[in-house]
């Protein structure tokens, strides 16, 4: 079974993603980090406008989740889609982002 990371520094985002996984792929074993390890942090840092320690808290993250044994890491917020490669160079696993997954919801629903 494949184990999900789910990387996120506000708590709204994880039941809607949560419920993404168990309805488009069962077979998947989500894991998540909140609290103390990322959040309010990372928030904090982009919201007073220090992108790179926002950015270094998000990849910081991944590497926690890969040592726990993640097979993908799956960023939470469009906020972070843009730390995906380093997080995945960091980690050497694939990282998805909310921001692609709407592109695909979008152009799935239009086609």
């Amino acid at each position: 079974m494949p184990r999900i990371a789910l990387v996120h520094a506000l708590s709204h985002p994880v039941a809607p993603v949560k419920q993404a996984f168990a309805r488009d792929w069962p077979a998947a074993a989500c894991m998540n980090l909140l609290g103390g390890e990322l959040a309010p942090g990372a928030m904090a840092a982009l919201n007073r406008g220090d992108r790179a320690t926002h950015d270094a808290a998000v990849v910081a993250a991944a590497r926690r989740l890969a040592a726990r044994g993640a097979a993908l890491i799956a960023l939470a917020q469009f906020s972070m889609a843009h730390v995906a490669h380093p997080a995945g160079q960091a980690t050497g696993l694939p990282v998805l982002t909310t921001v692609d997954s709407a592109v695909a919801a979008m152009r799935h629903r239009l086609a």
